[in-house]
């Protein structure tokens, strides 16, 4: 058995890293503008920075870097959201966000491991780990969850899936996805299934994901840092906060 792929899919996987991440079609609604006054800061105190003191195995890298990441914050009901903040973990600055729901972060480091909060009044809050390579730019859409007035604080989080075709803009991969999840000691905590799917109520930590699909696929990852092997990504979890896993992929063709 061999993988067969297309010249169209390598001219696909050769454009990914230009091309912006899609939207997640059923999560987004029509576009308003906010009223709320957008933020934005060219120096931040460490205070807007939650989660300063996690450790891990993926450390910030202090001082500016040339990468950025840019897109725009979205909430199904009214479209664009305002007044948020979009910061690179353990890092002295955020980004600017505008009314419109664009953001745009500078000071990335391509090539290293760094982490994103996205905070919003009302809202859960969003966390993104990026591997940025090659010219260090991301370009991502985000969907924000509104928070449940009536649920207590907790000490877990939550990952979200999103497996994307190359194929179409905003369309989910046609074949099923599995994501398991382990722990630094290498047990399993979970299992989602599907290109859109969510596993809840996860302890606060670093943890493996892997995914399988029952049609052999050949992906390229937007969100989620680098695991032991191709089909490994290592996601932080924090408390109260939602993890971002992104990737798009093409249904390799078998001989």
């Amino acid at each position: 058995m061999r993988y067969i792929l297309t010249a169209a899919s390598f001219a696909l996987l050769g454009t990914l890293a230009g091309c912006e991440a899609p939207l997640d079609a059923q999560d987004f609604g029509p576009a308003e503008v906010s009223d709320d006054a957008a933020f934005e800061a060219d120096g931040s105190s460490s205070s807007d920075h939650p989660f300063d003191d996690e450790g891990g195995h993926h450390q910030p890298v202090h001082g500016a870097g040339h990468g950025t990441f840019t897109g725009h914050l979205v909430w199904p009901r009214t479209g664009a959201i305002g007044g948020a903040k979009v910061c690179v973990e353990g890092a002295p600055h955020c980004g600017s966000v505008f009314e419109d729901g664009g953001f745009a972060v500078h000071g990335l480091h391509a090539g290293v491991s760094e982490t994103v909060v996205v905070r919003a009044p009302g809202f859960v809050t969003l966390i993104v780990p990026l591997d940025l390579q090659g010219d260090g730019h991301r370009r991502m859409d985000l969907t924000m969850v509104r928070e449940d007035p009536n649920s207590r604080p907790t000490s877990n989080g939550s990952i979200r899936f999103r497996t994307w075709s190359m194929a179409g803009y905003a369309r989910p991969i046609g074949t099923d996805v599995n994501w398991y999840a382990f722990d630094e000691e290498g047990e399993s905590v979970g299992k989602a299934t599907g290109p859109k799917a969510q596993l809840d109520d996860v302890r606060q930590g670093t943890y493996d994901v892997r995914y399988a699909s029952r049609s052999p696929l050949m992906c390229a990852r937007t969100s989620g840092w680098d695991g032991a092997d191709a089909n490994a990504i290592t996601v932080p979890v924090r408390a109260g906060a939602i993890t971002y896993v992104e990737q798009s992929c093409i249904e390799l063709s078998l001989d």
